[in-house]
C-alpha cells in the first residue's frame, strides 16, 4: 500500500441552498394567495360563473411561481454577500493505492 499526499490552498465559503429558498418562497406565495383569495371572496363572492376552487387554484399557482422567483432572488443576493466573506485554508489530499501482489 502506498500513500501520496499533496497540500493545496482552497477557498472556504458558505453558500445558500437554492432549492430551499425556492420552496420556502413558493410556500409563502401559496399561503399569501389563500389568505388574499379568502378575503376577496368574502367581500365579493361572485366569480363570474367560474368555480371558486378554480379561481383559488390558479391564483395559488401564480403566487407560488412569483414567490419562488422572489426566494431565488434572495438566495442569489445572499450568495453574493457570502462570497465576499470567503476565506482560504490549506487542505491535504491523501491518495492511497492498494497494490495486490501478482501471482
Amino acid at each position: 500500500m502506498s500513500e501520496k499526499s499533496t497540500t493545496e490552498k482552497v477557498i472556504v465559503r458558505r453558500a445558500p441552498k437554492f432549492l430551499t429558498f425556492f420552496i420556502f418562497g413558493a410556500a409563502l406565495g401559496v399561503i399569501a394567495s389563500f389568505i388574499s383569495s379568502a378575503i376577496s371572496l368574502t367581500i365579493t363572492p361572485s366569480t363570474g360563473g367560474v368555480p371558486v376552487y378554480q379561481v383559488v387554484g390558479f391564483f395559488a399557482l401564480f403566487a407560488a411561481a412569483i414567490g419562488g422567483l422572489i426566494g431565488l432572488t434572495l438566495a442569489v443576493i445572499f450568495d453574493r454577500v457570502l462570497r465576499r466573506k470567503a476565506g482560504t485554508a490549506e487542505a491535504t489530499r491523501v491518495i492511497t493505492t492498494d497494490q495486490a501482489p501478482k501471482k
